[in-house]
């Protein structure tokens, strides 16, 4: 609850700059309060008629280097922009001198780091729970909190558990699915914020589809077929299991290229597009047909 009641205090605090609608105004982009072991750039923020062109920083340095690091800095030379590293949860005051080629002044501001208590996951518009294919790399988006105030910054530290998916990168927004047909979830280790999903064998598929989101498909362009996995009546949200697909009239539409589920198909004259996918390694197939038109 303190931790809380400074970071609002912090906030409420905040310098504003105002100006006329005529009159520019150049001032720092500072986020604050920053993730613990996260980065954020500082960079020129510039509203008006005549903004200048570059803002010009250098003598950056905060009072207690062992909440804050700045990095690219640079004795005696002026630089467009710098980063800060939030090395420990806690505050101190960071200034630095900027200037617009009218006006040299030095800036000061408090900045805070914190460790979240609080995660969100921004989950991808599937199933629920969301199913994939063995072996397969997803990536989910994640917000870090401390009580209800967003933490800037990227990298760092995200405080969760996997089950059923193991680490596939160095951030920890990416997960590889088990090898095997499993159940398992991502969640949060500081509140009960969880991401359920369900992992499928190549054996478990039963049918597929092949289906365009464009509803014309013009001669000479190119469009895109999703060729959707399903287990029973449910469709997997994503998977990496190798598909062969071909074209049964090429002299309509020539199949281009085959990523994953992504299909891209180039119509060559008016008619009946007829497309043909299989599995690779299963009986699992499909055959669709497309209109194409001048």
């Amino acid at each position: 609850m303190q931790v809380h009641l400074a970071i609002a205090a912090l906030l409420a605090a905040a310098l504003c700059q105002c100006s006329s609608a005529t009159e520019a105004t150049t001032e720092l982009d500072i986020p604050s309060p920053v993730a613990v072991g996260a980065t954020v750039t500082v960079k020129e923020k510039c509203a008006g008629a005549s903004c200048p062109s570059t803002l010009k920083l250098d003598q950056a340095r905060v009072e207690d280097a062992s909440v804050f690091g700045v990095e690219g800095a640079q004795p005696g030379a002026q630089v467009t922009s710098l980063r800060l590293e939030a090395l420990r949860a806690g505050s101190t005051i960071f200034r630095v001198r900027t200037d617009d080629g009218q006006t040299v002044r030095t800036v000061e501001r408090t900045l805070l780091a914190a460790v979240p208590d609080k995660l969100t996951f921004a989950v991808p518009a599937c199933s629920a729970p969301l199913l994939f294919g063995t072996d397969h790399t997803f990536s989910l988006g994640v917000n870090r909190f401390v009580g209800s105030v967003p933490l800037q910054g990227s990298g760092g530290v995200y405080p969760l558990a996997a089950e059923g998916a193991e680490l596939a990168g160095p951030t920890g927004l990416s997960f590889k699915t088990s090898s095997r047909p499993t159940k398992g979830s991502i969640r949060s280790l500081v509140n009960s914020a969880a991401v359920p999903f369900e992992v499928y064998a190549i054996t478990n598929v039963t049918s597929m589809t092949l289906q365009s989101a464009k509803k014309e498909l013009k001669t000479g362009v190119q469009f895109v077929v999703d060729s959707k996995l399903l287990v029973g009546s449910d469709p997997l949200c994503a998977d990496s299991f190798a598909r062969t697909v071909t074209s049964e009239t090429p002299s309509i539409c020539d199949v281009v290229s085959v990523s994953g589920a992504v299909v891209n198909v180039l119509g060559r004259r008016s008619g009946t597009c007829t497309l043909k996918a299989v599995l690779s390694g299963s009986a699992v197939e499909a055959q669709s047909s497309f209109t194409i038109q001048n």
